[in-house]
């Protein structure tokens, strides 16, 4: 059985890349109390937008905003 975890949270505001990396070394703060102590975690954001999320990118976060899903339909 694989052990994966996604932690994601959802922002209805424009972020820059200092504040979305904020939020999200915070949800990396957080999963830890939900005890999967040896489970691959991921991290992800949805904002309305956010600016610089290529750098969140790679630093191996995962970022979507409203162009993403816009996309999509």
């Amino acid at each position: 059985m694989e052990r994966k975890a996604l932690f994601v949270e959802v922002k209805w505001r424009e972020l820059d890349e200092k504040n979305g990396g904020r939020i999200l070394r915070d949800l990396e703060r957080k999963s830890g109390l939900a005890g999967l102590d040896g489970w691959e975690k991921s991290y992800g954001l949805v904002a309305k937008k956010i600016a610089g999320r290529e750098e969140l990118e790679r630093e191996g976060f995962l970022v979507w905003d409203l162009e993403d899903f816009e996309k999509l339909f």
